[in-house]
């Protein structure tokens, strides 16, 4: 399943975005080269996430709040051999997970001509320097 997006913030924001990228990606080089492509002018930033898997959303419910920011969207595809396709109208930042997920328990569906049952949320971590490189090197 594809795990990595990134998100586009003002350089002097702090708790919100602008923009969340339309689709998800396999491995971080493709979000990479894909945000690198877009020519951004310098008063925005690309901000990268990976989508938690179920064992790390209950981690990070449980652990202390420190640095960590999290975000959700919301997940479809018509097909199986398609893309996720990444919806969000609340695009704000969360220090701590728990928080998130009320929100999202609250959001209505962003997915034109799609009933809910058919979403997907998907709880998304913002990924610090040191996450960001690590996984530049895993394969």
């Amino acid at each position: 399943m594809e795990k990595f997006g990134y998100i586009l913030c003002s350089c002097c924001s702090s708790g919100d975005y602008l923009y969340i990228h339309s689709a998800l990606f396999t491995n971080i080089i493709e979000c990479v080269q894909n945000a690198v492509r877009q020519h951004l002018d310098d008063s925005k930033k690309v901000v990268y996430f990976k989508i938690l898997s179920n064992c790390e959303i209950v981690q990070f419910i449980h652990k202390e709040p420190n640095e960590d920011l999290f975000g959700y969207c919301q997940l479809h595809r018509r097909d199986p051999q398609e893309r996720f396709q990444v919806f969000a109208s609340n695009k704000t930042l969360f220090p701590n997970l728990l928080d998130c997920i009320l929100t999202a328990r609250e959001t209505e569906a962003d997915v034109p001509d799609c009933p809910r049952y058919q979403l997907q949320f998907g709880y998304f971590k913002i990924m610090l320097a040191d996450e960001f490189v690590e996984s530049l090197h895993i394969l």
